[in-house]
């Protein structure tokens, strides 16, 4: 297989936005395309859209197509969109990945956006619900908070882990929240905030879980010659994973306290990288909320 890496990136700015499903593809995009100025939309050969909600905050669908057109990329080999809840981006990534690796195509852009406070940020809940069984478990009130604070729950009892743990997770990512421009929350939060914040789903409290936001984010993978030839600092894809336990929570784990899925991923891109987990110096993990952190660490 061909090497692959990446060669730009561009983000918009998170938060409650009025802007469009269309104007956060602009942002996102437009910044992508103007970290690396040799590359023009004419030169992508495909894009990959990571979103699940459109057609339920915007009433649309094709959304890859509408980002091509937006962005006036005209694909050749690839346009596709991927839905897998809180793994769309990173599999978006994988799906461009194998494109090029394949010889398929040498430049494709990946986009990642959501717009989930439209119609109205109370119905965002409702939205996201649609991730778990409709018969069997959002028809009983188990949306994606209740979800997680399970799984806290379980960790808990397992291992003792303390709500103060839990915030420590919740004061850490604010603070590093409070110094990136594009981020939802400007500030920060000491460990008294996070847990004198409003209960969301038991322990989880507001402070431990991430916003209902509106944002998108993008990149550029390339083939090892067009990275060469576009930046002398190309970021290697050495290494990927993807694995699934299954749909209904109840049928997922034994113990919900553990997620196989992702030990399975994180050892196949450790096998295809050649590394460890030992000789990984960052990591930076989905926190979706404060215990899915904590999980992601054991599992990786």
């Amino acid at each position: 297989m061909r090497k692959v890496a990446l060669v730009g990136a561009g983000i918009s700015k998170f938060g409650v936005r009025k802007a469009s499903y269309r104007d956060l593809i602009w942002e996102a995009g437009k910044a992508c395309f103007d970290s690396v100025p040799a590359v023009k939309p004419k030169d992508v050969q495909g894009l990959v859209v990571g979103s699940v909600l459109p057609e339920r905050t915007a009433f649309q669908s094709h959304i890859s197509s509408m980002a091509a057109e937006a962005l006036g990329i005209r694909p050749s080999a690839l346009s596709a969109r991927t839905e897998h809840m809180c793994a769309s981006g990173t599999v978006a990534i994988r799906y461009a990945y194998a494109f090029i690796a394949a010889g398929l195509a040498d430049l494709v852009m990946v986009l990642g956006v959501e717009k989930l406070n439209q119609p109205t940020s109370d119905e965002a809940i409702l939205n996201m619900g649609t991730g778990v069984d409709r018969d069997w478990e959002a028809a009983f009130g188990l949306t994606a908070p209740p979800c997680f604070a399970l799984a806290a729950q379980r960790h808990m009892a397992e291992y003792g882990t303390t709500e103060e743990q839990l915030a420590m997770v919740g004061v850490k990512n604010h603070t590093h929240a409070s110094k990136n421009p594009n981020a939802h929350f400007q500030k920060g939060v000491t460990l008294d905030q996070v847990l004198g914040s409003r209960m969301i789903s038991a322990p989880l409290r507001l402070f431990m879980c991430s916003p209902i936001t509106d944002g998108a984010a993008a990149v550029l993978v390339a083939s090892e010659d067009r990275a060469r030839s576009l930046t002398d600092r190309p970021v290697w894809i050495r290494g990927t994973g993807q694995a699934l336990d299954g749909f209904q929570l109840t049928a997922l784990h034994e113990d919900y306290a553990h997620w196989p899925a992702l030990e399975r991923a994180a050892r196949a891109a450790y096998w295809m990288a050649g590394v460890t987990a030992g000789d990984v110096d960052v990591a930076e993990v989905h926190d979706c909320f404060a215990i899915a952190e904590l999980i992601a660490y054991e599992e990786l």
